[in-house]
């Protein structure tokens, strides 16, 4: 499976790796005025 989606979860979003699992940590998170930050 060859994926380069992000899932939201937990109050963040998440990279989908190839096999189908979340990555550990997340990718970016939307703050509740609209800005994107990463981590």
């Amino acid at each position: 499976m060859k994926s380069d989606c992000f899932v939201p979860y937990n109050g963040g979003y998440y990279l989908m790796l190839e096999d189908g699992r979340l990555a550990d940590k997340e990718s970016f998170t939307v703050e509740p005025d609209g800005l994107i930050t990463t981590k």
